[in-house]
């Protein structure tokens, strides 16, 4: 199965849930709870419409390899920053600097 098919049905899935969250904040005497948990499925939603929409656009344009010293330096970074995504650190291609005796 591929990864748009995948994205998509996740999708349809995330609609059904917004779907009962929405009754369920809709009817009489609805709890905070209930409100507080509709935004969250909305939000989540949302990243799931915006993930398919990405793939979407991923597959119609060609891949084009980047040509100029900066073109490659990007492809570098978005391939590190997709490799170590959830990450803590900021994605970086410079070393650092060794450490000197007298520091």
């Amino acid at each position: 199965m591929s990864k748009e098919k995948r994205v998509r049905e996740e999708l349809v899935d995330q609609a059904e849930k917004l779907l009962s969250a929405q009754e369920a904040a809709a009817k009489p005497g609805a709890s905070a709870r209930s409100t507080a948990d509709l935004k969250i499925i909305e939000q989540q939603f949302q990243a799931e419409q915006q993930k398919a929409d990405r793939l979407a656009l991923r597959g119609e344009r060609p891949a084009a390899k980047p040509t100029t010293k900066e073109g490659k330096r990007e492809k570098k970074l978005d391939d590190a920053l997709r490799d170590s995504f959830p990450g803590s650190d900021p994605v970086s291609l410079v070393e650092p600097a060794p450490v000197k005796d007298r520091d």
